[in-house]
C-alpha cells in the first residue's frame, strides 16, 4: 500500500489485503494455509542441512514472505490515521481469530493498542478489540 495514496485507496487496498488471506490464508505464498510466527533473532541451525535442496530453499523464501507480509500489515496499527489504525487491528484480530496467524507479536501489539490512552478518542477500534478479546480468549483452538 503506497504511501503517497490517498487514505481511501489505502484503506480500500488494505482491506482487500485482509480479505484475500482470510479467505486464501497464506496458501498463495505456498504455506499450507497457517503461518506461525518464528523469532527473528533465534534461527536454528541444526535444522538447516549441509546441502540444501531446491524446495527446502522456496519453503523458506515463502516463510520469510509471508513474515514480511505480516510485518507490514502490523506496522499499520502504529499509522497516524485512525481509520487504517481500525482497519488493521480488524483485520488482524480476523487472521488470528480464524488461526489463519499464530503470532505472539500481532496479539502483543493488539494488547498495547487496546490499553494506549491514545485511543480513547476511537470508539470503533475500543469496541472491536474489546469484543475480540474474550471472544479470541475463549475460542477452543
Amino acid at each position: 500500500v503506497s504511501q503517497i495514496d490517498h487514505e481511501m485507496i489505502q484503506a480500500t487496498a488494505l482491506k482487500m489485503v485482509f480479505d484475500v488471506l482470510l479467505l486464501y490464508g497464506t496458501e498463495l505464498f505456498g504455506n499450507d494455509g497457517m503461518v506461525n510466527e518464528v523469532d527473528d533473532g533465534a534461527q536454528e541451525t541444526d535444522n538447516i542441512p549441509d546441502f540444501p535442496d531446491e524446495a527446502g530453499d522456496k519453503k523458506q523464501d515463502v516463510d520469510q514472505a509471508t513474515q514480511c507480509l505480516l510485518k507490514i500489515l502490523a506496522e499499520f496499527l502504529d499509522h497516524e490515521s485512525f481509520a487504517m489504525r481500525e482497519i488493521s487491528a480488524e483485520g488482524l484480530a480476523k487472521l488470528l481469530y480464524c488461526g489463519r496467524v499464530l503470532s505472539q507479536r500481532i496479539l502483543g501489539k493488539l494488547i498495547l493498542l487496546w490499553f494506549n490512552p491514545v485511543m480513547e478518542g476511537s470508539a470503533i477500534l475500543r469496541n472491536l478489540l474489546g469484543t475480540f478479546f474474550p471472544v479470541f480468549a475463549a475460542a477452543d483452538k
